[in-house]
């Protein structure tokens, strides 16, 4: 019984293996820090935020009286994001790092301080009416 499963498990592929083999080659630190741009006197250094997200899972056979298997499987999936963070300036007198400003960040946060005085101008409204 132990010969079938080793003959089985050196034909059969794990595609989780595959998956990580193909993302650790994308793992690079040209992902996060871009090539240098020349400027007149100073270098141009992108910077991004990189995150990787995976997930998989599997499952287990068994043996029916014929010998055939059921129910084995296994499956999985991954993403990368990138998104820029600011670049670096780099002249002879100084280095300094200028954030990139998100803006879908702001509008959420100006969003929620609109809505958040709407509401408390509702209950105030009200309690001056009673």
């Amino acid at each position: 019984m132990n010969e079938i499963k080793d003959e089985k498990s050196s034909r059969y592929q794990n595609p989780i293996r595959g998956m990580f083999a193909k993302m650790s080659e994308a793992v690079q630190t040209k992902k996060v820090y871009g090539d240098p741009i020349e400027l007149e006197d100073k270098k141009v250094v992108p910077v991004s935020k990189v995150t990787y997200l995976f997930g998989g899972g599997g499952g287990t056979a068994e043996e029916t009286k014929e010998g055939s298997s059921l129910g084995e499987g296994e499956g999985g999936g991954g993403t990368m994001l990138v998104r820029p963070v600011g670049v670096y300036e780099i002249t002879k007198k100084k280095t300094r790092f200028i954030p990139t400003v998100d803006l879908s960040a702001l509008f959420l946060l100006v969003g929620s301080v609109v809505f958040l005085f709407s509401i408390l101008g509702r209950k105030n409204k009200r309690t001056k009416e009673k």
